[in-house]
């Protein structure tokens, strides 16, 4: 009896995790390629903008704000999925 109790709580763990797993890593690389094709949009409209406001944007780092408002995006993504995983699983409140 125990054996089989403690059988049907192992599998339903292992169904959970691999849920988990399965649903955060579709939902990251999902919208892990939205970032990416935002970021390449991006870039293509910056080519065409006049010498001086490219070196104006130079100047003023940018493009480096950029890079950090998508990095930021980035990792709140990562964090969430994290915690998604926890609560999935039932560790999480």
């Amino acid at each position: 009896m125990w054996r089989s109790f403690g059988a049907i709580v192992a599998a339903n763990l292992v169904a959970r995790i691999f849920l988990a797993l399965g649903l955060g890593f579709v939902t990251y690389v999902g919208l892990s390629a939205v970032l990416d094709q935002f970021s390449a949009a991006l870039r293509s409209e910056l080519t065409g903008l006049p010498a001086d406001l490219v070196g104006f944007i130079g100047l003023t780092d940018l493009d480096i704000v950029i890079n950090l408002v998508i990095s930021a995006y980035s990792a709140r993504l990562a964090i969430s999925q994290l915690t998604k995983i926890s609560v999935i699983g039932g560790g999480g409140s």
